[in-house]
């Protein structure tokens, strides 16, 4: 059975909607926290939560899709056959390192190349703990694009 892809309408669609109901959350938070005596500070830090992070989900989000559909014809690439990537350099930076990634889609519809680079912080120094905390960068690349 072949699985249905999610077309970039329907991904930025999807992406709004996210958005929208990040801000509700956060807007209902701020209102019941004003008209509730007692949860002022709980509604006032939920809000002051939900409302930065719909807007930063929203724009990672668009981000994503843009690199997860071809610019000419739209066609979503598929991950295992149309991305390569490669990591070109490791930097370390304070408490942290990056990874420089370059990709290469290729799209299976219409064959235009799409070449970009992305930072990935790998690891990062818990100063609390003392020690090194690593992610995976195989599993951090895939997450970048839209399922």
């Amino acid at each position: 059975m072949e699985k249905k892809v999610k077309t970039k309408d329907k991904a930025l669609r999807e992406n709004l909607i996210q958005l929208i109901i990040y801000e509700i959350l956060g807007a209902a938070a701020l209102i019941l926290g004003i008209l509730i005596e007692g949860i002022m500070i709980f509604g006032i830090l939920f809000a002051v939560v939900f409302i930065p992070l719909g807007i930063i989900e929203f724009f990672r989000g668009k981000k994503a899709i843009k690199y997860s559909y071809c610019s000419d014809c739209n066609t979503k690439y598929d991950y295992d056959n149309n991305i390569n990537w490669e990591e070109v350099e490791r930097i370390e930076k304070n408490d942290k390192v990056i990874s420089k990634v370059e990709f290469k889609c290729v799209c299976p519809n219409c064959g235009k190349v799409q070449e970009f680079s992305q930072d990935f912080t790998v690891a990062h120094y818990d100063k609390q703990k003392g020690v090194w905390k690593e992610n995976n960068l195989n599993s951090m690349v895939r997450k970048y694009f839209v399922k």
